[in-house]
C-alpha cells in the first residue's frame, strides 16, 4: 500500500462504479456481502470485469476486489483503484487507494478499512442515512489518459426473513430416552428453508442432559442464518440461551445450526420455575439471509468525474417490484386498532382505556392468550386492567400487533416498549426494541440500557453496551453517572467492570 493521492486524485477515472447496499445494518458481523458483477465496453479498460466483496468483521470492516474469471480482456492488466464510503452529501466519508497486476480471478483486499462499529453504530447516520451504505469504486488503468470514463449505479437490497416462535416440550418428566420430539418449520418465503428441530435426553458422561438440535434443510438458497434459542422460565424470562448460525465449515453436517445440552437434573431442580405443568418450553428467533436482488443498473458513457454529484441525483428512485400492496385484511386491522371495529374487550391503564380483540391479542401473545382463556368469568369482564404498563407504551405495543408497525419514539419509550413486549411475550417486538437501543446506545443512556439488559439474561444486548464502554471509557467512567451506578447496582457494576476486563484482554490476545 502506498499513498497515490497525489497521483491520481487528478486524473478522472477510466471506470466508476457506485453501489448502493439498502437494509445495510442487516449485514452479519463475521459474513461477507458481494456486489454484482461490474463491467465496462470501454477500449481503455479493454472489456474487464469485477465485482467487490465487502467484509464486515466484529472490529473492522474491509474489502476485496476480485477479477473476474473470465471476460473479455487481457490475461494482465495493471490498474489503480480507490474504494470509498459515501456520505449522503457524495463526499468520501474514508478511502483507500492501491495499485495492483491482476490476472483473471485475482483478488487483493483493503482491511481494516474503517472501524465497524463507527460505521453500522456510531456514526450510522452519516454512514447509513436511510440505512443505506453507499461504496464507490474508481478504477484507472496506469498506462492511459482519457478525458472521460464509464459510470454503473447499482442498487441491492439484501432480504432478511424474520422467524420467531415458541416451542413447547408437554409432559418432560416422562420422556423416555429413545423418545424425539421432532418440529418442523415451514419456510415463510421461496428462498427461505425448513427448519427441523429435535428435542431429545441422552446420557453423555454419567450424566443425562436435554438436547435441542436445529437444522435447516439442505435445498435452500439461503447464504446465512442467525438466531438464538433460549429455555424460558414460566414469566417468559430467558434462563439459558445460545446462539444459533449455519456452519458452512462442518462437512457432512453444513446444515446444523445450533446444538444446546442443558443438564437434566438443573432441569428438575428449577422444575416450579422452568417446567409448569410439566412442560418444558424454548423461544426460538431466527434471521434468515436469502439471495439480495439487484432491481437495476444504470450505466452512463463519457461520464466525466466532476459530473458525479449531478449524475448520481439525478438516478431516480427505484421502486421495487417486490413490495406486496397493502391487503385488505390489514386495512380491516388497522381500522380495528384506529376505531375499536368489532372490539370485545377494554384494556385499562391509568386513565385511558384501548378496545382490541380477545382473538387477534391471543394469536400474537401466549400471555393474553392465558389472561383471556383461564377463567370462565374474564369472558364476560368488558375491561381489563394493565397495570404495568402505562398508556403510551401500551399504545405502541398494541400499534405493532395489528399493524406489524411502531410509531417513532426515543429510546426511553424503546426500553419501556421492550419490558411490556417481554413480559407479553411478543418476540419479534422484543428484538426490534433490542436493535434500537443497539443503534442509540449514549454516554449517558448506557447505564439503563445495561440494567434492562441484565434482568432480561440479553447477554448479546450486554455485550455492546460493553464494547461501547470500552470504546468510549474516559467519557463513561470518568461521568457522575458511573459513580452513581456504582453505588446503586453494586453487583452489576463489579459484574460489569470484570466482563470489560476480559473482553480488552480478549481483544488484545
Amino acid at each position: 500500500m502506498f499513498d497515490m493521492a497525489a497521483e491520481v486524485d487528478h486524473r478522472r477515472a477510466h471506470f466508476t462504479f457506485i453501489w448502493a447496499i439498502e437494509n445495510a445494518s442487516n449485514i452479519q458481523s463475521s459474513k461477507s456481502f458481494r456486489s454484482p458483477i461490474f463491467s465496462t465496453d470501454s477500449e481503455v479498460m479493454e472489456k474487464t470485469s469485477w465485482h467487490l466483496t465487502l467484509d464486515r468483521g466484529i472490529y473492522s470492516t474491509g474489502f476485496f476486489i476480485r477479477r473476474a474469471e473470465v471476460d473479455g480482456g487481457p490475461d494482465t492488466i495493471e490498474i489503480d483503484y480507490e474504494i470509498s464510503l459515501l456520505s449522503i452529501e457524495r463526499y468520501p466519508l474514508v478511502k483507500m487507494m492501491d495499485r495492483k497486476r491482476f490476472k483473471n480471478s485475482s483478488i487483493f483486499a483493503l482491511r481494516r478499512f474503517v472501524s465497524s462499529d463507527e460505521v453500522f453504530n456510531e456514526r450510522k447516520d452519516k454512514f447509513l442515512p436511510k440505512d443505506t451504505l453507499t461504496v464507490q469504486c474508481r478504477i484507472w488503468k496506469t498506462t492511459s489518459a482519457v478525458p472521460s470514463g464509464d459510470l454503473q449505479y447499482v442498487r441491492t437490497r439484501k432480504r432478511i426473513n424474520r422467524i420467531s416462535f415458541v416451542w413447547a416440550i408437554k409432559n418432560f418428566s416422562t420422556l423416555l430416552g429413545t423418545e424425539r420430539r421432532i418440529h418442523i418449520v415451514n419456510p415463510t418465503t421461496k428462498m427461505a428453508p425448513k427448519l427441523i428441530l429435535t428435542f431429545y435426553l441422552q446420557e453423555s458422561l454419567g450424566k443425562e442432559y436435554a438436547f435441542f438440535h436445529c437444522s435447516k434443510d439442505a435445498e435452500s438458497n439461503c447464504h446465512f442464518i442467525y438466531g438464538k434459542v433460549c429455555i424460558i422460565d414460566v414469566n417468559g424470562r430467558a434462563h439459558h440461551t445460545i446462539e444459533a448460525r449455519e456452519y458452512d465449515s462442518l462437512g457432512e453436517d453444513s446444515n446444523w445450526l445450533c446444538k444446546l445440552a442443558y443438564p437434566k437434573h438443573q432441569i428438575i431442580a428449577n422444575k416450579e420455575s422452568l417446567l409448569p405443568n410439566d412442560m418444558l418450553t424454548f423461544k426460538c428467533i431466527f434471521e434468515i439471509e436469502t439471495e439480495p436482488f439487484c432491481f437495476q443498473t444504470e450505466t452512463y458513457k463519457d461520464f466525466i468525474s466532476s459530473d458525479l454529484e449531478y449524475i448520481v441525483s439525478a438516478v431516480p428512485e427505484i421502486e421495487y417490484n417486490d413490495t406486496p400492496d397493502v391487503s385488505p385484511l390489514q386495512t380491516f386491522l388497522t381500522d380495528c386498532l384506529k376505531i375499536g371495529t368489532l372490539s370485545d374487550v377494554c384494556l385499562r391503564t391509568g386513565s385511558e382505556s384501548f378496545p382490541v380483540h380477545r382473538l387477534i391479542l391471543s394469536i400474537f401473545s401466549p400471555v393474553f392468550k392465558a389472561m383471556f382463556t383461564k377463567d370462565i368469568q374474564e369472558e364476560d369482564r368488558k375491561y381489563i386492567d394493565i397495570p404495568d404498563v402505562d398508556a403510551d407504551t401500551l399504545r405502541l405495543m398494541l400499534s405493532y400487533i395489528y399493524t406489524n408497525t411502531v410509531p417513532s419514539h426515543g429510546w426511553e419509550r424503546s426500553a419501556q416498549l421492550l419490558i411490556a413486549a417481554n413480559k407479553y411475550e411478543l418476540v419479534d417486538l422484543e428484538e426490534k426494541c433490542t436493535e434500537f437501543l443497539t443503534s442509540n446506545l449514549t454516554a449517558s443512556n448506557c447505564f439503563s440500557i445495561l440494567k434492562i439488559a441484565d434482568s432480561h439474561h440479553d447477554q448479546s444486548l450486554q455485550t455492546v453496551v460493553y464494547r461501547f464502554m470500552i470504546k468510549h471509557n474516559t467519557e463513561v467512567f470518568k461521568s457522575d453517572a458511573w459513580k452513581n451506578f456504582k453505588k446503586e447496582n453494586f453487583d452489576l457494576a463489579m459484574n460489569t467492570t470484570e466482563r470489560i476486563i476480559c473482553l480488552m484482554k480478549n481483544k488484545e490476545d
